[in-house]
């Protein structure tokens, strides 16, 4: 195995030297939409809606339960895209650059097998999501490491498209940060939950909703995207 970037290229570019050992984790995407699709039901109701600070969501509501319902199709394309050794804890907060530039990531303790391009939308959207950057155009995040880790696959033997890339990008994504939706409905409904979540970024809860609506808005787009790009 390298001992370079491009492990997630090797791996994709040989299925046959994908680990098996048993403590990996497998079909997380999968368990986090079928653990999801419970509390994802709450949307169906008024309660908590009629909240000011919670209004720049209301425009996506619709549109999310409509992706959401096509969820199966989305994961058809993550589990059907080359598999590859996956973190799935890729934000910003455990990624370190050593002194002699060397990307650092810590915290593995959710790795297994899973899609190629599962690790990204944790570098683009909850960059955005859990206030890194809470200002971020989410666009331009990802015409940075979209293209930069099509790179690093290509350079470890792993031959990809951009279409291809960015359609299992996209797919898991959504399925990923569509139903996270509800936990602002959810939190606002709870006083002490506002109070600790205006607490951990720094802002009042209207705001930290408007920037987690950001994020919500651009899964629903890449939902809607992949949805059409598969059909």
């Amino acid at each position: 195995m390298p001992k370079r970037s491009g492990a997630q290229g090797w791996f994709a570019a040989d299925q046959q030297q994908l680990p098996s050992y048993e403590w990996l984790s497998r079909d997380w995407l999968r368990g986090w939409a079928e653990t999801s699709a419970g509390r994802l039901a709450n949307l169906r109701g008024e309660d908590g809606w009629d909240d000011p600070r919670v209004a720049t969501l209301l425009p996506w509501r619709k549109r999310s339960l409509d992706v959401w319902a096509q969820r199966d199709a989305l994961l058809h394309i993550v589990e059907t895209a080359p598999q590859t050794v996956v973190h799935l804890d890729f934000w910003p907060h455990n990624l370190f650059i050593t002194d002699d530039n060397r990307v650092v990531a810590i915290d593995w303790s959710q790795v297994g097998i899973g899609a190629i391009a599962q690790d990204l939308d944790q570098i683009t959207l909850d960059t955005v999501w859990m206030h890194v950057h809470p200002d971020a155009d989410i666009t331009q995040l990802e015409d940075a490491v979209l293209p930069a880790y099509a790179s690093g696959l290509r350079a470890a033997g792993f031959d990809v498209s951009d279409a291809a890339l960015r359609l299992c990008y996209a797919a898991a994504a959504a399925v990923k940060y569509v139903p996270l939706l509800e936990l602002q409905v959810t939190q606002v409904r709870d006083p002490e939950a506002v109070v600790k979540a205006e607490q951990r970024f720094g802002r009042p809860f209207a705001e930290v909703t408007a920037t987690k609506s950001r994020v919500v808005r651009r899964a629903v787009e890449l939902g809607e995207w992949a949805l059409g790009s598969a059909s």
